[in-house]
């Protein structure tokens, strides 16, 4: 027996202290009742402003399922198919292996299948998709083909991209016409500028010293198909209802033939989402096409995440039960602690379930949380790569030596130069950040600050050089460590 929805705004209110979160929406549905929405906080917490039910958030990689949702409405267009080779719509797409090359569908990028893993330092910046697509091909493998689930933001783009050769349109436009449209989500968009020059929208925070500090938006529309989706709690309100009506819009006609609809929510893949919950939190235990599948408490569990710069959302539903919660917040991190306190509590609450202070699980008895807590998505790619018998070597040439243009064919270009001003103090600039380049030793430096996806990186950066007829060394490229599951790339002199 269901039991009727509420949500403990108190309740939530000191969870959100606790955490130093500045404002959250969230929503708690079932099938054919009105919504239960809490908001709480500030959209703005410089200004007071505060989240309203129409607030703006971007629900990053929650817009995995949206893309997959487009993707099914196409093939049930006969626009796509899920399992004709992705070259057979882009002649000049390519992948490195020659079988992933030959063989790579849809339903293999949709599921993270594709081998390629991360190589999240592409993205964004000023290229365009057609740029990413032709560039995928000199991308290292990150795992074998189909053998396991390599999460792939780049990957997502690239549906995205096929959409969009197939039609002659961009992604944005067919998702407002063949997704938010039908679905009457009028406040939902794909675009950076959509969302920062809204008038309620939320603004983005990361905790630091103990406190919420504004950030900078990031505009990653370039991977847009993964993670670009600007929604609002009552918009996503409508998203789930559609998921729990299994491919219905509310008083019309389905959008989703059932077929289409259920390939999305079937498990193609062992997924292991841990997500940093313990065994007995139910993680989920495999992947779909944008949603991840599991079991909770015996109930059969959908759901996806979403973390960008400055964000955090969660999405999910029970789909025989058809009660679903979504949670929207403009803080980074963390978001696993208090985004499943709030599931878990809302979803027991539904089913009927004893209270089981899910709150005590994830966080300790202290009046808020410790600051090491906030660090959680920070990640030292360069641990173990630099020996201490190189820390302080001298570099062995002139730092004049060490500037210029440096290219990978997948990469692009690295540009390092002179800080201004600063005599032999150099900077590096990729993609859409300039950051210092600091020497450790020899001809080994490191890169603080790179921003990949959710993280923060601290990557190893290596100079390699050559002898030449008249004796002299010369610089002849430099390796980065951009992607942690792959070699580093290796970006030559020009």
């Amino acid at each position: 027996m269901l039991h009727p929805m509420q949500i403990d705004e108190k309740w939530l209110q000191r969870e959100m202290e606790y955490w130093r979160i500045p404002g959250m929406a969230v929503v708690a549905i079932r099938a054919e009742e009105p919504d239960v929405i809490a908001c709480l906080g500030y959209r703005d917490a410089e200004k007071k402003l505060p989240v309203t039910s129409d607030t703006q958030f971007c629900i990053a990689s929650c817009t995995k399922a949206m893309t997959a949702a487009l993707i099914a409405v196409l093939v049930d267009r006969g626009l796509l198919d899920y399992d004709v080779p992705v070259r057979t719509y882009i002649p000049h797409f390519h992948m490195k292996d020659p079988v992933a090359d030959e063989q790579l569908t849809l339903r293999d990028i949709l599921c993270h299948r594709s081998g390629i893993g991360a190589h999240d330092a592409l993205w964004p910046g000023r290229a365009t998709r057609e740029e990413l697509c032709r560039r995928i091909k000199y991308l290292q493998p990150c795992g074998g083909f189909r053998e396991q689930a390599l999460y792939s933001n780049l990957m997502y783009a690239m549906a995205g991209y096929v959409a969009e050769y197939v039609t002659g349109r961009p992604w944005d436009e067919l998702m407002e016409e063949y997704l938010f449209a039908p679905l009457c989500m009028k406040r939902t968009n794909c675009l950076a500028e959509q969302i920062t020059q809204d008038g309620n929208h939320a603004e983005p925070y990361f905790i630091e010293g103990g406190r919420a500090v504004k950030v900078p938006f990031w505009n990653v529309d370039l991977a847009g198909p993964a993670a670009s989706v600007n929604s609002t709690i009552e918009d996503m309100a409508k998203w789930l209802r559609f998921h729990i009506n299994r491919g219905k819009r509310e008083g019309k006609t389905p959008l989703l033939a059932p077929q289409t609809f259920a390939q999305m929510h079937t498990p193609h893949i062992v997924y292991d989402d841990n997500a940093g919950l313990a065994e007995d939190c139910f993680p989920c235990d495999s992947y779909c096409q944008g949603w991840l599948s599991g079991i909770y408490r015996g109930h059969l569990l959908q759901k996806h995440s979403g973390k960008i710069e400055g964000y955090s959302t969660l999405q999910a539903y029970l789909p025989r039960e058809r009660v679903g919660v979504a949670i929207m917040m403009n803080a980074h991190s963390p978001s696993t602690p208090i985004f499943y306190t709030v599931l878990y509590t809302l979803l027991d609450q539904m089913l009927g379930y004893e209270n089981s202070h899910w709150e005590r699980k994830f966080r300790g008895e202290e009046e808020q949380a410790p600051l090491a807590t906030y660090g959680d998505c920070s990640m030292d790619a360069t641990a173990g790569r630099f020996s201490a018998e190189q820390k302080g070597k001298p570099l062995g040439c002139e730092t004049g030596q060490l500037q210029g243009i440096y290219f990978d064919p997948g990469y692009g270009e690295v540009r390092i130069y002179e800080k201004e001003g600063a005599f032999g103090e150099l900077q590096l600039f990729y993609r859409d950040q300039e950051l210092p380049l600091q020497h450790w030793g020899g001809s080994q430096f490191f890169l603080s600050g790179v921003k990949e996806d959710i993280w923060k990186m601290k990557v190893p950066v290596e100079f390699s050089e050559d002898g030449s007829d008249d004796g002299k060394r010369r610089i002849t490229g430099v390796s980065i460590g951009y992607e942690p599951m792959a070699e580093d790339i290796w970006f030559r002199k020009q």
